[in-house]
């Protein structure tokens, strides 16, 4: 592909943050999916690659809007904010061994309308490189955009190859996508017991939605959820959210694998972001 501004933001273990920065005219680059970096030569912004040697890549200070921290043990979150021209592409990997597990933009303004929002400051995209298990979150700007982005990346022990061809429309289709798998029906005591302050009226309403949700994921693991769904879904943890002081607890057996108390609390943190 071709840009004139080349960004990639590099997360490491330890939550530490490497800026690096490359402009010119029709920068030529690609993410390489399957390869592993040269060792001949020293490309700091690895899985992106720059065919013309003649573009010089520099070392950037991390902005004082840039946020990145561990949350657990096994996840860490990043934040940041951009304003930035069209012909921008913006890169974010994470970690060796972590993929995303949830990803969001804004809230701004001048990004966002009323309710759920379909809409992004331009195109994105979500890549893996199976060989050195990496994986990156890539803003491609169509216009001059000032938004923000939080991804929080999760240590994974799986195939990344399984998320090589991940399908979706927006960052809600990539979040459920990422966190796929069987689910069995959310009842109010599942509800309860993550939010334990919440009003029985609101935990039902949640209980319908996330059934609805459930039922969609699975008979049709790999399709994007109707955009109708994602409107009601939306609806109701906004306004739960915005009129309950609960403190969402997270409670061990939720955030297991295939549980769905796991698909609940990404959403509650979605919602919440």
């Amino acid at each position: 592909m071709y840009h004139n501004f080349v960004l990639v933001q590099k997360i490491n273990k330890h939550a530490d943050l490497k800026v690096y920065f490359a402009t010119g005219q029709y920068i030529n680059w690609t993410y390489e999916t399957m390869k592993s970096p040269s060792k001949k030569l020293n490309n700091p912004m690895f899985p992106i690659t720059i065919t013309d040697q003649r573009v010089t890549i520099q070392e950037k200070p991390k902005g004082r809007e840039t946020s990145c921290y561990r949350t657990t043990e096994n996840k860490i979150r990043f934040i940041d904010d951009y304003g930035v021209p069209e012909g921008f592409v913006i890169c974010v990997t994470g970690p060796e061994g972590y993929i995303p597990k949830l990803i969001k933009f804004g809230p701004k303004p001048s990004v966002y309308k009323q309710g759920f929002s379909y809409e992004n400051p331009g195109i994105f995209y979500f890549y893996v490189n199976a060989t050195t298990r990496e994986a990156s979150i890539l803003i491609h700007t169509t216009e001059r955009s000032l938004f923000s982005m939080a991804i929080d990346f999760e240590k994974y022990d799986g195939d990344f190859n399984m998320h090589r061809k991940t399908n979706y429309h927006d960052t809600f289709d990539l979040t459920i996508a990422l966190n796929a798998g069987k689910f069995e029906e959310v009842t109010k005591k599942d509800v309860q017991d993550i939010m334990p302050n919440i009003l029985e009226s609101q935990s039902e309403e949640i209980v319908e939605v996330m059934n609805e949700l459930i039922e969609h994921l699975n008979i049709r693991e790999h399709s994007s959820v109707p955009n109708a769904l994602k409107l009601k879904i939306s609806n109701v943890f906004n306004s739960v959210l915005a009129t309950t002081s609960a403190t969402v607890t997270i409670v061990d057996s939720y955030i297991n694998d295939g549980s769905a108390g796991k698909i609940l609390k990404t959403l509650i943190e979605y919602f919440s972001q």
